[in-house]
């Protein structure tokens, strides 16, 4: 049987036809950032992801908590981290938002609220090509995982074991080793001329 409307993904690479998150039209959605275990898409796979470089319990607490500076670039294969990571999760959840305690999303003007500017509660989140997911290898340490862009996330709380929070701008980096960005990357980066 057909969805009537099924899901279909295009990449950033193809502004015209892109169907990913697009920081005009989702600002201030709220979404599940970590899967509980009745929403997980493959077994094992909670969302959790080893950034380049690091690998464990231990490395995914302290990147929750701290910002991991590792570039990553389109194309970029990196691996799950499987199992559903509770502890660690609700341990750099716990350090990440004692950074900024009382920021909060103001629901009014759709934004962060914050004394701090930015707050360390609005991450940078890498997402993956669900399409080369889908068909590659779905679960276990060696899943098919390619990065595609980033997205800007204020993180707001965990509820049960998921991670919630809402999506907001972030600004990026100019890499000067990569090439082009794709027209539709999230983070935009200011570049000043004379």
């Amino acid at each position: 049987m057909a969805l009537a409307t099924p899901d279909v993904y295009i990449g950033p690479d193809d502004a015209p036809r892109y169907t990913g998150y697009d920081l005009q039209r989702d600002k201030g959605t709220e979404i599940v950032l970590k899967a509980n275990n009745q929403d997980k898409i493959a077994p094992s796979f909670y969302n959790p992801y080893d950034i380049p470089g690091s690998v464990g319990a231990n490395d995914y607490r302290w990147n929750i908590a701290n910002c991991n500076t590792t570039l990553m670039h389109p194309g970029d294969l990196f691996n799950p981290e499987p199992g559903n990571m509770v502890g660690p999760t609700k341990q750099g959840m716990d350090d990440l938002i004692a950074k900024d305690f009382g920021a909060y999303w103001d629901t009014v003007n759709n934004r962060v609220a914050s004394s701090m500017h930015p707050s360390p509660r609005v991450v940078i989140i890498p997402l993956f090509d669900p399409y080369y997911y889908a068909t590659g290898k779905a679960n276990g340490r060696n899943a098919s995982l390619k990065f595609v862009n980033y997205l800007g996330f204020f993180v707001e709380e965990m509820r049960g074991n998921e991670v919630w929070g809402r999506i907001t701008p972030i600004g990026g980096l100019i890499d000067r080793r990569a090439g082009p960005p794709p027209p539709k990357a999230f983070p935009h980066a200011i570049r000043l001329v004379q």
